[in-house]
This record gives structure tokens, sequence and C-alpha cells, in this order.
């Protein structure tokens, strides 16, 4: 998207233009801004979730020690 389009974009208050009768294309242009608004909150969501989902570190870190000390054992017996 070009810049001034985005700016265009952050410029437009649409109760604002219902108020003043605004025309077909500034409704278009809201609707437009909408769905590009909806594409991006898709990615972020699952993004969210697989960070919620992710398994802390603290705890990847102990199994990493665990297996490491069972390893340790196995090579003494």
């Amino acid at each position: 998207m070009h810049p001034s389009r985005r700016v265009y974009f952050h410029r437009l208050c649409f109760p604002q233009q219902l108020s003043s009768g605004g025309s077909s294309h500034d409704l278009l242009v809201h609707r437009l801004m909408l769905n590009q608004l909806a594409r991006l909150a898709g990615p972020k969501d699952k993004f969210l979730k697989e960070v919620k989902s992710a398994t802390p570190l603290n705890a990847r870190i102990r199994k990493q020690n665990s297996l490491i000390a069972d390893k340790g054992k196995a090579l003494l017996v």
C-alpha cells in the first residue's frame, strides 16, 4: 500500500462521515479498511495462540536436565 493512502485511512472517521452524508466512495474505503484489519487479526490471533500454548522455558530446561541426568545414569550402569 502506498504511504499516502495509509494516511488517508488513518484520517477516515466513519461515524463523522455518516452524519455529514459521506459518499459511497467513503463507505467503500471504510469497508476495505475493515477488511484489511480483519486479515491482520487472523495471523495475530494465531500467533497469540501459539505463544499461550508454548512450553515455558523453565519447564523445557528441567526436562532437558532430566534427560541429561538419565543419560549419565545409563552410561554409569
